[in-house]
């Protein structure tokens, strides 16, 4: 084909496939749906279907078809097993507490099994607290947990249909987003050739390290993706586009993050040519390409590449070898160029290939084959159960990050529900009135969505909710002071609730106050007798208990091990290195083993720059430690930046010398960063025979063995201040 096209769409299917106008559809529908056919049915608003609806929103989960219809059975009976708890016991305050506490605990540790228990954890929570909110003591049990269902399931049916009418949505979606961070990532690397830069090049490793870790985390939810669709269909590929688009992404990441020259020292060197400037310029266009793909795959729209990126090498070519011919500085450091150089015409010709065309049917099947993890013997149910408790046990340690936000989501909860256990004490026998209504635990809802795994995060939801829950109390007050009819309320619960989903993820602040006029407008329609301001007492409190939760709840600076990081980080940049130097014998291949260990060594750098940010707030650590783990970080960083070029350019190399010294050097390394011990002679004599090679005509005639070598250099020129950052050796 001429062009690469994404799925084969008609014009009009194409048209409609825009995400967002997508989604809202979806949501829209959905919201209707629940918002008017309860009230055709009843004379009236139903909230339960609205907020079963929401509930099962942030449960969802995307996967194949078949892979769908088992979560949704598996979602809905959890669903409905919890609101049956909740409406049994909610009139007997001990076992409630009990329920709260120790079922919170419980449901926010499955988040040890992975990311998809976590979200079907907290989907389940919210209901549950959704299920208190709306509890009416006259109504029989089964009532409210029926309603919520009804919504629940209305939500899966309308995903169900739009998933088989565009399987390959959520898919392309995130693929999108990939791209737009591949362009913020792009756009930020060629601040480190801006001559006129004011941030240092140590802040900007920290920078380039938060927008890997965004990017890393979306590579690999899409990888998951990708294999939960196809690996039970062996042996075909459905979607050929988004298979290769992925892994012309990944390539495209670990090109952006490689690193070829001391930046440093190229600042030093060049401050006054314009080498820096068309470096600089030719990844900020690079960016803006990336971030046109985002849009052509958002838009479903042919990808067209800008002629003018090769210009920009060709020139950017012409500078370099105009400087060599001046002669003003030493041959390494043009060697070094080339390879950039070399590397960014490789990126060139990648985002050339996504016009040009798809990869060969059997090279494409045969990297979709290598992507897949190996088929393993189906465990019986007895290994399944020791393998669930094992990895429990695991997690059962203040260490663990799911173990201390469980714990402090299980004291929001509680703490919750005995504020409103004693308001509804203290109204009765002292204020000698009636029982507090059940809208006070908007309290515990609160809390639960403010409350995050971290410390920082906490304190940014917490300003984000107040403020968004202030905006939605004075929009609904003064919405209702017109006297709206039922109708155009009952349209604003379906536009409010459809918005919410759509800036849930962006807007939080926006969204919180959307999702405040739905239920508010909600209740009002219920004629629950629901005063607005108190609501805003209510998300006080539970943005207080969530403060006390992350500041004295197993705080997270008590537990952060850098020792313990350090020597992560060390063992994931040897898997890599290892999994690169196999590469280079066996030839180029994007393997699940590969990926895995470039995502690992990706994470752990991400890993030490979030410990490095979370120390930096929590004011535990005096100014120079902190500075020693900075530089620490941007060592790492670098590190891992001469490995992503190695990597970068791996293809099969037949020279048996340059293939010896590469096996060599790579052990040394992964052998001294797994001993800690430095051995000066061994590694003088590397060096001396790697500068040896190098001038050999075998390799002064190879471009990939000259790259080869020279980050292999760089890499042990890093080595003593790297293994001394790490480990003090």
């Amino acid at each position: 084909m001429d062009k690469i096209r994404m799925l084969s769409l008609s014009k009009l299917t194409r048209t409609f496939y825009n995400n967002l106008l997508l989604y809202c559809t979806k949501i829209f529908i959905v919201m209707s749906g629940v918002v008017i056919a309860p009230m055709l049915l009843t004379g009236s608003l139903q909230l339960p279907p609205i907020l079963g609806a929401v509930a099962a929103a942030l449960s969802d989960l995307d996967n194949h078809l078949k892979g769908r219809v088992k979560n949704i059975g598996m979602i809905l009976l959890i669903f409905f097993l919890a609101s049956t708890a909740v409406e049994l016991i909610f009139p007997y305050p001990f076992p409630f507490l009990l329920l709260c506490t120790f079922g919170t605990a419980a449901l926010i540790m499955l988040g040890a099994l992975g990311d998809r228990y976590a979200t079907i954890a907290f989907g389940t929570l919210v209901l549950m607290v959704y299920t208190m909110l709306t509890f009416e003591a006259d109504r029989a049990w089964y009532i409210q947990p029926m309603m919520l269902m009804t919504g629940a399931l209305w939500y899966h049916l309308i995903s169900l249909l739009f998933h088989f009418i565009w399987p390959a949505r959520p898919m392309t979606e995130s693929l999108a987003e990939c791209y737009k961070d591949l362009a913020r990532l792009l756009e930020l690397k060629s601040r480190f050739f801006d001559p006129d830069e004011g941030e240092s090049i140590k802040e900007l490793k920290l920078k380039l390290s938060i927008a890997g870790k965004a990017l890393t985390a979306k590579l690999d939810n899409i990888r998951g993706a990708i294999i939960r669709r196809l690996q039970n269909e062996r042996g075909q590929n459905p979607f050929p586009e988004i298979l290769n688009y992925y892994l012309i992404a990944q390539t495209i990441y670990e090109r952006a993050a490689s690193v070829h020259v001391e930046y440093e020292l190229l600042h030093k060197k060049f401050l006054y040519s314009d080498l820096l400037f068309r470096f600089q310029r030719l990844m900020m266009q690079q960016g803006q390409t990336a971030l046109r793909i985002s849009e052509a795959i958002s838009k479903q729209e042919e990808y067209e590449h800008p002629q003018y990126l090769n210009r920009l090498s060709t020139r950017l070519d012409e500078t370099i070898k105009r400087l060599k011919k001046a002669g003003n500085h030493e041959k390494e450091i043009f060697t070094s160029l080339d390879n950039l150089l070399h590397n960014l015409e490789q990126i060139n010709a990648l985002f050339l290939k996504m016009q040009s065309g798809l990869a060969e049917n059997d090279l494409l099947k045969t990297e979709f084959n290598a992507l897949l993890p190996q088929s393993t013997p189906s465990l019986n149910l007895k290994d399944k159960v020791l393998e669930f408790i094992q990895r429990m046990k695991s997690h059962l340690t203040p260490e663990s990050e799911v173990f201390r936000h469980a714990i402090r989501m299980s004291f929001v909860m509680g703490a919750g529900y005995l504020i409103i256990w004693l308001a509804n004490i203290g109204n009765i026998y002292i204020l000698n009135g009636d029982e507090v209504t059940t809208r006070i635990y908007w309290i515990i809802l609160t809390a639960i969505f403010v409350c995050q795994p971290n410390s920082t995060a906490t304190k940014s939801r917490i300003a984000k909710r107040f403020s968004g829950t202030v905006l939605g109390v004075v929009i609904t007050i003064v919405f209702l002071q017109f006297s709206p009819s039922i109708s155009l309320q009952a349209l604003i619960v379906i536009l409010s609730g459809t918005l919410f989903f759509i800036f849930s993820a962006a807007r939080y602040s926006f969204a919180t106050a959307l999702i405040t006029i739905m239920i508010l407008i909600g209740f009002n329609l219920n004629d629950y007798n629901f005063i607005a301001p108190e609501r805003l007492i209510d998300t006080m409190i539970g943005c207080g208990l969530a403060w006390i939760a992350a500041h004295y709840i197993l705080p997270d600076w008590r537990y952060y091990n850098l020792p313990k990081t350090y020597a992560k980080v060390a063992t994931e940049n040897s898997h890599y290195l290892d999994q690169i130097r196999e590469q280079y014998h066996a030839g180029r291949s994007d393997n699940l083993a590969y990926l895995t260990s470039r995502t690992r060594a990706s994470e752990a750098d991400s890993e030490l720059s979030s410990l490095f940010s979370a120390l930096s707030a929590a004011n535990q650590y005096d100014k120079d430690h902190l500075e020693q783990i900075f530089n620490n970080l941007c060592l790492n960083n670098t590190f891992l930046g001469y490995l992503s070029a190695l990597g970068a350019h791996r293809e099969k190399i037949e020279d048996h010398e340059v293939l010896a010294m590469l096996d060599r050097t790579t052990h040394f390394i992964i052998q001294t960063l797994q001993t800690k011990q430095f051995d000066q002679p061994y590694y003088s004599a590397l060096k001396r025979e790697i500068f040896k090679l190098q001038h050999q005509d075998c390799c002064t005639n190879s471009p990939i063995s000259t790259i080869l070598l020279q980050q292999l250099t760089l890499l042990l020129r890093t080595l003593p201040s790297y293994l001394k950052a790490l480990f003090n050796a």
